[in-house]
């Protein structure tokens, strides 16, 4: 008996209360949650917008490294922002340790 009246009084709220219902209803992912990891960053391609997705490159950083690549060519390995003015060292290996998702790939 009890089953029975759980399912009457169960039914009788979804139909009596339908908005409460469809709140409960789980959240789609959006498509970048269901990436696990962030989309590598090719420095020989990525536009400006790209490249100032990556942490401590804004857009000044960001042209300056398209300028490099279009007169130089492109980066052969990412520790080649070094011969790029503003770009010490240090700054360098702070990109390559907190950006494991930038590359340099034909």
């Amino acid at each position: 008996m009890k089953p029975i009246l759980f399912i009457l009084l169960f039914t009788t709220s979804v139909l009596a209360y339908p908005e409460v219902w469809l709140k409960i209803q789980p959240v789609q992912p959006r498509h970048n949650e269901v990436l696990k990891e962030p989309l590598s960053i090719n420095l020989n391609s990525a536009d400006q917008a790209s490249l100032q997705r990556i942490s401590g490159i804004g857009p000044k950083k960001a042209q300056a490294i398209i300028d490099f690549r279009t007169q130089n060519g492109p980066f052969k390995k990412v520790t080649d922002l070094e011969k790029i003015k503003g770009f010490s060292k240090k700054i360098v290996a702070k990109l390559v340790e907190n950006n494991n998702n930038v590359v340099c790939s034909d």
